[in-house]
């Protein structure tokens, strides 16, 4: 049973990556171009790089995570992995991630939970814009630390040192992000939470709860059916 994790009402529903510039998108009204691939400094990392996690610390916090995916979100987080990593490794994209990497080299290691946090939740809006906002919280909840991993592995096989304290801090700031672009509020987390350890009854009469409280859609209005042999019905 998924946790009913909902948005704030208050602010608009996401559509688009978390702003404040960055990796994968430019702030509202100017600011900081994203960079092209002309930007992007000679690639340091080998071929392949990231694609597969092969460091120990990193695959043993995704069998972690996997673990714990409720099997109803099994489909919808494999679903939003493969697309992450279509955006991360994308002849479009891929170049954003060499200077993520070559600026945490130029500048510390203590960048990596910041820059790394950024975008892997940046991968989630994108997604979600994609598919107009409809991509329910809680499985991106799992696939956005699967997708941090994939950078962390990218950026330690350029030579950069991911140590163990990073990649928890990293999990964390990558969390927060996530919470503050789908306005999820601790309070609301609390909630959720309190709910899980319930049990599957209590998180379902919560969803249906929410789904009792969400207005219903308006009824397209129904299409002329014109006669003719086009139109008409097999076997009348």
């Amino acid at each position: 049973m998924a946790l009913p994790l909902q948005a704030d009402p208050s602010v608009p529903a996401p559509g688009g990556p978390p702003t404040g510039g960055g990796m994968l998108n430019a702030p509202p009204g100017g600011g900081e171009a994203v960079p092209t691939a002309a930007d992007a400094p000679p690639e340091e990392a080998p071929e392949g790089a990231g694609e597969e996690i092969t460091d120990p610390e990193l695959v043993q916090v995704i069998k972690g995570l996997e673990a714990k995916i409720e099997p109803e979100m099994r489909q919808d987080y494999e679903k939003i992995v493969v697309a992450g990593m279509k955006i991360l490794f994308s002849d479009q994209t891929h170049h954003l991630l060499v200077i993520a990497a070559q600026k945490i080299k130029a500048g510390s290691p203590q960048e990596i939970p910041t820059t790394v946090a950024k975008i892997a939740a940046g991968i989630i809006g994108l997604i979600n814009r994609e598919i107009k906002g409809k991509l329910a919280p809680p499985p991106c909840f799992y696939a956005v630390i699967t997708i941090m991993c994939h950078i962390l592995e990218y950026i330690q096989s350029t030579g950069i040192d991911v140590a163990g304290p990073l990649i928890g801090e990293t999990t964390k700031q990558t969390y927060q992000d996530l919470l503050d672009y789908f306005k999820i509020t601790p309070e609301m987390m609390a909630k959720a939470q309190k709910l899980k350890a319930q049990g599957p009854e209590a998180l379902k009469a919560a969803a249906a709860q929410e789904a009792a409280q969400e207005p219903a859609p308006e009824a397209a209005p129904a299409a002329p059916q014109p006669a003719g042999m086009m139109n008409s019905v097999p076997g009348q």
